[in-house]
């Protein structure tokens, strides 16, 4: 019995934009819209003229689609296809990634076979249902090897079902590409899911899925270790662990592990277990305020279920749980510290942006700047986080970087393209990118440039993206035909010696709302904090405002100590209120 969706599976007819080449395969139907196929089943063509007829409706309707991903030429035998028409009461698919040497049951639904039609006249196709065997043969060479359990009923064997979703318990692991008719034709190969997902516009174009382990990880370390993977960089990781977990956090420091994101992960779960510093806490930190809650659940069951016999999961000040018990095991400082964001946070200015966002339906440009002593790259991560958390579902927050694929931005072309590459377009025009993606909401363009040429001031990197922003972006929102606004954030970081050019540059990108429609906000300029920014900060926090008298001294002591010293940063001030901070909530719980 089928465990795929008959909804799912996909006849697709693909006519070259010459009119002479013509080609069937299969597809499967991630969600109501998007289709994944390879790339040769569309001919390679980002022009093509796409059919499409779900097995459901087979002999009733065809929907008109068109090409939003082709993969790489060479490289991968991958296309995303997108319906004009959404299909209503299909909810997207869940993806799964499969690195494991052990055999598993699969299974796909594709077209295989050709007939002629009763009138002679055309070819219809005969779909078949296939149970496979997937193993581990393929993964050396970055595919996944399948042995079907029957053979080919077509003398072209597996020819038409090229581009059927390969599932495993549900999960969407790879796409049917090839296989071998000698031998009954009982192999097959198929890409993996995860190679499709490596491209950033392939993950745009199919709404940004995320694959999990099939079958899932055994140990609370092989899912802590995936979430990280999926979910984190480096940056974000060991900002993570600074907060959370502070002595991996120096251990990594003294350590210094490769660059390879992987083996960082792989160090950090191991110094995490060796220091037991898994807990509640840090889980319910790792939710993000409910944003991963279902991702962190499956690793809390699995952290709970290998603990020691009789262990106590540590709970918050004031949990009952029962009858009182004459211990109280300390909970760490809380998840995201408030204590600091006077220093990292700084509320007024994002939010000043969010209050704009709410409030303004114009297309809009923040342009936010600073010295180096600010720390911009830690302002525009906790400017993204609190983005993503509560503009989400009025905004759809979009990161660009400022430098991908080894390659950075400089002229207005590279601009373009990394704005294309943030959306779920992932393809040009600009134009249909931003109006695919405004269909649901504003769009908020975040441009992310740790220690780049906007950082360097890099003058032939500013002016190529203030013609960008003036010509191309600007034209683009006057003919995309968009229903929401667009709005664009761009730190820029100012340095003494390049103060002329700073304020050079600062005016030339303020002046791209001259010609519309682009309005820009007026530049927002983060200050270092007044000793009164701290002192209010603290006074304001429902938590610290009863916090006792040497304990405040030693704060107001390290700021004037940072505000004095040369090399002064919102980071140094951060850290060292924290300790003092985390300390006194700690002892207080």
């Amino acid at each position: 019995m089928p465990s795929i969706d008959a909804q799912r599976v996909c006849l697709i007819r693909v006519v070259g934009k010459d009119g002479r080449r013509e080609s069937f395969g299969s597809g499967f139907l991630c969600d109501g819209r998007r289709v994944v196929t390879c790339a040769h089943v569309v001919l390679e063509d980002l022009g093509a003229e796409i059919e499409v007829r779900l097995l459901s409706e087979i002999h009733s309707s065809v929907r008109s689609a068109k090409v939003t991903w082709l993969a790489p030429a060479n490289e991968l035998d991958a296309a995303v296809v997108e319906l004009d028409d959404e299909v209503e009461g299909i909810e997207p698919i869940q993806w799964g990634r499969f690195d494991r040497s052990a055999a598993l049951d699969a299974e796909f639904w594709g077209f295989p076979r050709a007939t002629k039609t009763r009138s002679g006249g055309g070819v219809q196709r005969v779909d078949a249902h296939v149970e496979a065997r997937l193993t581990k043969g393929g993964l050396a060479r970055g595919q996944l090897e399948l042995q079907p359990e029957g053979e080919p009923r077509s003398a072209d064997g597996w020819k038409g079902m090229s581009g059927a979703g390969v599932l495993v318990g549900g999960r969407l692991v790879g796409v049917f590409a090839e296989g071998t008719v000698e031998a009954g034709g009982r192999r097959v190969w198929a890409v993996p899911a995860t190679r499709i997902l490596e491209h950033s516009d392939a993950r745009a174009a199919l709404g940004n899925p995320l694959a999990e382990r099939v079958p899932p990880r055994a140990t609370w370390q092989e899912a802590l270790g995936d979430f990280f993977l999926d979910f984190y960089d480096a940056y974000r990781l060991r900002n993570f662990l600074h907060r959370q977990a502070r002595p991996v956090h120096d251990a990594l420091a003294a350590s210094e592990p490769g660059e390879d994101f992987a083996e960082l992960v792989t160090v950090v779960i191991r110094l995490l277990e060796s220091m037991n510093l898994v807990n509640e806490q840090l889980l319910r930190n790792l939710e993000g305020r409910g944003r991963y809650t279902a991702q962190v659940g499956p690793i809390r069951a699995l952290w709970r279920a290998q603990r020691a016999p009789g262990e106590r999961t540590p709970e918050p000040p004031g949990s009952v749980t029962g009858a009182a018990s004459p211990t109280t095991v300390p909970s760490p400082a809380r998840d995201r510290p408030t204590h600091t964001s006077v220093v990292l946070d700084r509320i007024r200015q994002w939010g000043h942006i969010l209050k704009a966002c709410a409030e303004d339906d114009r297309d809009l440009l923040f342009l936010v700047h600073a010295s180096r002593e600010q720390d911009l790259d830690v302002f525009m991560q906790r400017i993204r986080d609190f983005l993503e958390e509560e503009c989400s579902r009025r905004h759809r927050v979009l990161t660009v970087e400022q430098q991908a694929d080894h390659t950075r931005a400089r002229t207005q072309e590279d601009w373009e393209r990394q704005f294309i590459r943030a959306t779920r377009a992932g393809t040009p025009p600009l134009g249909f990118a931003i109006q695919r993606d405004a269909k649901r909401g504003a769009l908020l363009f975040l441009v992310e440039d740790r220690g780049g040429p906007l950082r360097d001031l890099d003058e032939p990197a500013v002016r190529g993206l203030h013609q960008f922003l003036r010509d191309r972006l600007s034209g683009a929102l006057a003919t995309s035909g968009k229903s929401k606004p667009v709005r664009v954030v761009i730190p820029i970081e100012q340095s003494d010696e390049k103060s002329r050019l700073h304020k050079e540059l600062l005016t030339l990108l303020a002046s791209v709302g001259r010609r519309g429609p682009l309005h820009v906000e007026p530049p927002l300029e983060l200050h270092f904090p007044s000793q009164k920014d701290v002192e209010d900060h603290i006074n304001a926090d429902d938590v610290f405002r009863n916090i006792d008298g040497p304990t405040r001294e030693r704060c107001l002591t390290v700021y004037r100590e940072v505000a004095a010293s040369p090399g002064r940063s919102l980071q140094e001030l951060g850290d060292r209120l924290h300790e003092i901070l985390f300390k006194w909530e700690s002892d207080r719980w």
